[in-house]
């Protein structure tokens, strides 16, 4: 605790101090090899003496409270320099600060200039102080006030450090920046790697190296695993050119034990205003948001600006809204024709979400379908698609239109060992033929991982249809079409998109329906928007086409005139 910064919770024990005994000088003091340092202090400006002058020294050699009613009277301080010169002590009276392991650390002190008397009553209620004291020394040290790994004071004694210089320097200007040395997929690889004990070694010596680029009395935090972060006082240029600095020397790889580790340091930087306590509780979420805009960005350092703000939280609204959405039916169902080009007729459909907030308005699904995949909000809306394509599929039926339809399934949907299960009872709920129900899923480096393999296992065995979606736009590979259980390959509309004005496009995508073909998959050709390309696609024999050439995405009432209609093409 020696050389950090005043504290209000131990002020605040020195103030009642002084106030209780009707001194004018109250001090917690600590003792060092060579001094004694305060740590709060009330009437005196000195923040250290020598340990040799401290009546301190003497009081920490004793059980119980010491007391000198006058120095003057006193041979071991007569002759002392802060009894014959400033502050002019005649009176102390000093509680030890004894710690469980029975080390006595420093003081609970009251100072007079004048002699006084000390009753038994009074040394009772300063020793009762002093345990005060003792709480808050222990709640410093083992209340989640040091980061075990690094030994830094962490993410709590930084806000308790913040709110401290706000009362003290109320009007104060600071610089917060926050250094995240490596992104969490690379930090968790790095522990994969080497294991835990070797990475806390390179997190020590590199808050060594960060450390002695700072200030003397500038402190040094371990906000997190690979975070650390610090307050610069310099403003404008000063503070730029500082960061820099730092920038430059975390570009260089930091030797630790046997290992030299290349940093991808990212800092993120932000002025907190004193004045504003809600800047200084809001300060540490800041300089996380610009660090995250550094990574996504790929800089080295970004400022902090409030627009970085408006993304994050219109993806928590979002994100919250989603189960509310769900109840009160915010979501619904549009549904795109697919042709089957045998038959000339549109033999079934996608199932495609939509949803209509009532304070942002439409949010596409490229939108909301990512946030919710990384929360288990994905799981529920998943189910709730499949039922109300189902749902709308028996009806339907029921009035003669004989068609398949399809549901998107996320990734994170397929991971689990429940979901083949759910398809089976919604089916069953509505009725609908196993077969009639199609899913697809969007090829990704996961789909042979063996929960989605074992899942996709299931769902095939269950009669249901399966096709790869955006297929040559992602992770497919041969081995992965050999080893999957799909019937259909939806080709990118990325690969369909030229097939008429680039040769080399057109003899891709040739080769890839002959190659499908071949390992006995059915194709279709998405993002089919013009004639030309539609004749094209239809003449190099893929079986099934969907696109806006044909049709956009429709209402349920405005599929069914669609499907009153023979297909004109």
């Amino acid at each position: 605790m020696l050389d950090t910064p005043p504290t209000e919770n131990f002020d605040r024990i020195t103030r009642l101090a002084a106030e209780l005994f009707d001194v004018p000088i109250a001090l917690i003091s600590l003792l060092d090899k060579d001094r004694q340092w305060f740590k709060a202090r009330i009437g005196l400006d000195l923040p250290e003496t020598p340990r040799e002058y401290a009546f301190c020294d003497y009081t920490i050699r004793q059980a119980d409270v010491t007391v000198v009613e006058d120095a003057l009277q006193d041979d071991r301080f007569a002759s002392n320099p802060l009894v014959a010169g400033d502050p002019g002590i005649r009176f102390y009276a000093g509680a030890p600060l004894v710690m469980p392991s029975g080390h006595a650390i420093g003081s609970l002190c009251l100072v007079d200039r004048r002699p006084r008397l000390f009753s038994a009553k009074q040394r009772k209620h300063l020793k009762d102080l002093s345990a005060l004291v003792l709480s808050q020394i222990d709640l410093y040290r083992t209340a989640g006030r040091v980061d075990e790994v690094t030994l830094l004071p962490n993410q709590a004694q930084m806000s308790e450090d913040l709110h401290d210089l706000a009362l003290r320097f109320p009007e104060g200007r600071y610089t917060l920046a926050l250094v995240d040395i490596l992104d969490r997929n690379a930090l968790r690889d790095a522990v994969l790697a080497v294991g835990i004990r070797p990475l806390g070694v390179f997190q020590r010596d590199l808050s060594i190296q960060l450390q002695s680029l700072l200030s003397a009395g500038s402190r040094l935090y371990c906000v997190d695993d690979g975070r650390f972060a610090f307050l610069i006082k310099r403003e404008g240029d000063a503070s730029d050119r500082f960061i820099e600095r730092l920038v430059m020397v975390l570009k260089q790889p930091v030797a630790s034990g046997s290992l030299l580790i290349e940093l991808d340091a990212r800092v993120g930087v932000v002025q907190i205003n004193l004045e504003a306590s809600e800047e200084i509780d809001d300060a540490l979420r800041k300089a996380m948001t610009a660090v995250h805009q550094a990574r996504t960005l790929g800089l080295s350092r970004v400022p902090y600006m409030s627009e970085f703000d408006i993304r994050h939280q219109r993806a928590y609204a979002i994100l919250r809204d989603i189960p509310r959405a769900i109840a009160h039916d915010e979501f619904h169902l549009v549904f795109q024709p697919k042709l089957r080009v045998s038959s000339g007729a549109f033999e079934g459909v996608e199932a495609l979400i939509r949803w209509q907030h009532p304070i942002f308005g439409n949010i596409p699904p490229t939108e909301f379908i990512p946030l919710a995949e990384g929360t288990t909000l994905i799981h529920e809306l998943t189910n709730w698609v499949v039922a109300a394509a189902l749902k709308e599929l028996a009806e339907l039926h029921r009035e003669g239109f004989r068609i398949a339809i399809a549901v998107n399934v996320s990734a994170r949907s397929l991971e689990r060992p429940q979901f083949p299960k759910d398809l089976e009872t919604i089916c069953a709920r509505y009725a609908v033929s196993h077969d009639m129900l199609h899913i697809e899923c969007t090829e990704y480096s996961g789909l042979t991982a063996p929960a989605t393999l074992e899942s996709l296992r299931q769902i095939r065995a269950l009669g249901m249809q399966l096709s790869l979606d955006d297929f040559g736009a992602g992770y497919s590979n041969l081995t992965c079409l050999e080893n999957l259980p799909f019937q259909m390959l939806k080709v990118d509309r990325g690969l369909v998109a030229h097939v008429v004005a680039n040769p080399r496009a057109h003899q891709l995508l040739q080769g890839i329906v002959s190659l499908g073909h071949a390992m006995g998959f059915r194709m279709l050709a998405e993002g089919v928007e013009t004639r030309e390309v539609f004749e094209c696609i239809v003449s190099m024999g893929f079986d099934h086409v969907q696109g806006y050439y044909l049709c956009r995405p429709l209402s349920a009432s405005a599929l069914r005139k669609l499907l009153r209609l023979p297909p004109q093409f």
